[in-house]
């Protein structure tokens, strides 16, 4: 079980798992970033009511 050499899949992307490991944290952290403006406030907030289960 070496989860590196396995492959994970990420859209049409096949990743071993410590590329696909960076680039989700690159997501998280642009979306984090977006979060504290005003435009992804707005945006955030939109989602989290058409989706209000995610909300945290």
């Amino acid at each position: 079980d070496n989860k590196h050499e396995q492959v994970w899949r990420y859209r049409e992307e096949a990743l071993i798992y410590g590329v696909w490991l960076a680039k989700k944290r690159r997501l998280d952290d642009a979306f984090l970033v977006l979060k504290d403006t005003e435009e992804g406030k707005q945006e955030s907030d939109k989602v989290y009511e058409r989706f209000q289960a995610w909300r945290r």
